[in-house]
């Protein structure tokens, strides 16, 4: 029973992390493939204060951003990314504990 509900809990977090977030009025999907794009837009723009890059929301529209959007975006995705995981944390620990049985 305990190897299902740390399964669930898991599937759960992927879940919820991979479910997408809205970031100042912006869908954005949280998908590992786009986590990834997302962290190589923030590396490319650290290297160019300047730069400008035409970002496609979840939602089919492309926005233009510059570094201070793709930033946002970027600290955005990475806080639910960790959040999910630090509630995935938690619910184990409430398993172990035979809290959540």
């Amino acid at each position: 029973k305990l190897r299902r509900l740390r399964a669930y809990a898991a599937a759960k977090r992927y879940e919820v992390e991979t479910g997408g977030v809205v970031v100042a009025g912006t869908p954005v999907a949280t998908d590992r493939d786009s986590q990834n794009l997302i962290s190589g837009a923030l590396a490319l723009s650290s290297t160019n204060a300047s730069l400008t890059i035409r970002f496609k929301g979840a939602d089919g529209t492309f926005r233009t951003l510059d570094a201070g959007g793709i930033q946002a975006i970027a600290l955005a995705v990475a806080g639910h990314v960790q959040a999910c995981f630090a509630a995935e944390a938690s619910v184990l620990s409430s398993i172990e504990a035979g809290d959540i049985t």
